[in-house]
């Protein structure tokens, strides 16, 4: 009973250490980036605010005019696809005689 009881203990703490290792880690990482953030900022000029700026898939900045292009390319893909699955839908009708 004493040997399972101590084989407990030892994986307790063993799982206790791997745990502090995590937070440690965590909170490196964490002043890290913000350590990385605060040169940006000072690379920026200073203390200004950030602007966040929302870009598309290809890395470009969203504007009026480029979401009105997403949205003329989402029209076009939906218009194709629904011809297509009419195209579909009359599949096996090539030869048929009515």
């Amino acid at each position: 009973m004493q040997s399972e009881n101590g084989g407990a203990e030892e994986y307790v703490r063993a799982v206790e250490a791997e745990l502090g290792e995590l937070h440690w880690r965590k909170q490196q990482e964490i002043e890290a980036a913000s350590m990385v953030m605060q040169q940006q900022r000072m690379r920026r000029g200073g203390g200004e605010r950030e602007a966040v700026v929302m870009t598309d898939e290809n890395g470009e900045p969203l504007t009026p005019t480029s979401a009105w292009r997403a949205a003329e390319r989402l029209a076009k893909m939906a218009m194709v696809k629904k011809s297509m699955n009419r195209v579909s839908d009359l599949h096996g009708f090539e030869n048929a005689r009515f």
